[in-house]
């Protein structure tokens, strides 16, 4: 009876090292990835991809990996985003400002009617800018909302020939 309670507590012993092994220490390294990701100290942060991995646990990997590269390229596009509206919209600011500080020096009517017509374009200008980058935010929205189907390429080329060939 003290074999098999020994040979049954070795066994046990043996089998929870090689669960820790296979399935804890995998899912730890995912876990500790995904708490930098989501602390988001590290520019670059490595999550596992396992790609020895076949079960459950390397398709975990797998997805999350992705998931991480598509939010760091998300973040990326917005940061560029950022950069090019805060470019745009400091170009007809920069202008409107001299136009408004120019006014209170300039007493030739013709002069200041042409510095309250650039004011006036350059408002138009951030006017359709801000118009501009509302309309953009709606399309990434509906874009990150949308549901894709696969479509036939063959029969698209078929139709755009046969169009062509129409207009031909």
């Amino acid at each position: 009876l003290a074999g098999i309670i020994l040979g049954t507590i070795i066994l046990s012993v043996l089998l929870s090292l090689f669960l820790a092994r296979t399935i804890v220490r995998p899912l730890r390294r995912l876990s500790l990835a995904a708490h930098r990701v989501r602390l988001g100290r590290a520019r670059e942060v490595k999550v596992p991809r396992l790609p020895s991995r076949s079960d459950e646990i390397g398709l975990l990997a797998r997805a999350v990996s992705d998931m991480s590269q598509s939010l760091r390229q998300r973040i990326d596009n917005i940061d560029a985003f950022a950069a090019d509206v805060t470019h745009e919209i400091k170009n007809p600011l920069a202008s409107l400002r001299s136009a408004i500080d120019g006014l209170d020096r300039v007493e030739d009517p013709e002069l200041r009617q042409r510095l309250i017509d650039v004011a006036r374009d350059d408002v138009i200008r951030l006017d359709r800018l801000i118009g501009d980058i509302g309309e953009a935010a709606r399309t990434d929205a509906e874009l990150a909302r949308a549901t894709f189907e696969a479509v036939d390429l063959g029969a698209l080329v078929e139709q755009l020939v046969s169009g062509w060939e129409a207009r031909r």
